[in-house]
């Protein structure tokens, strides 16, 4: 992989693949992911070694199919002592996907259905949005049922984009905007705002929108 570039490298079987940012090494790097079967568990060992990255990559492991609907779960590290650590992460589709900034072993273990501790909004990826792109994304977690509305303002305060309007359960909960407004037509390049609103909280995050 060239360091200046960046790019992506995916497993043989493309389970998992990992997003590389121009610059996040200082030479060019030869990547490789190796599939490791455990008793219990697989992972995926992306090398060489634990190296470390200048700016961090977008690792994605893809959710069996069988079991999206059914089960949570979480992104794991090995650390150098053996033991697993959490990755943070979001799922996204088909994928659970979180950001690292070392190479190493990867696995993706369940979880019991959590309900999240508290309300949150979480930074939309891409971000800068590319109108000549697909869509971008962004999750929001629900710590209890309640009234949610999520909205996307101009810079202006205009109201351009409304996702959702109604009573949700408590859970994480993804949206995907293609970069259309409500009547269905491709918005402006420029700085944008998306809220979560609540029935007495207000979350807002900025995404840009380029051409």
């Amino acid at each position: 992989m060239y360091g200046d570039l960046g790019g992506f490298i995916y497993s043989p079987d493309s389970v998992l693949f990992l997003s590389v940012p121009a610059s996040a090494f200082q030479n060019d790097t030869y990547l490789t992911i190796i599939k490791k079967s455990q008793q219990s568990f697989e992972s995926y060992q992306i090398g060489p070694g634990s190296m470390s990255l200048n700016y961090p990559g977008l690792l994605s492991y893809r959710i069996p199919s069988e079991n999206r609907k059914t089960d949570n779960y979480q992104l794991e590290q090995q650390s150098s002592d053996g033991s697993w650590e959490v990755v943070r992460s979001e799922v996204s589709g088909n994928y659970i996907r979180g950001k690292i900034s070392k190479l190493g072993t990867f696995r993706l273990t369940k979880t019991e259905n959590l309900i999240p501790a508290n309300f949150a909004l979480h930074q939309n990826y891409p971000n800068p949005f590319f109108l000549t792109g697909k869509t971008t994304r962004f999750t929001y977690e629900l710590s209890a049922k309640t009234f949610v509305q999520v909205i996307i303002y101009n810079i202006l305060g205009k109201q351009i984009k409304t996702f959702v309007k109604q009573v949700q359960d408590s859970g994480i909960y993804e949206v995907v905007w293609d970069g259309k407004d409500d009547t269905n037509r491709k918005i402006a390049t420029g700085i944008y705002f998306y809220q979560l609103r609540l029935n007495k909280k207000v979350f807002t995050k900025k995404l840009l929108v380029l051409q």
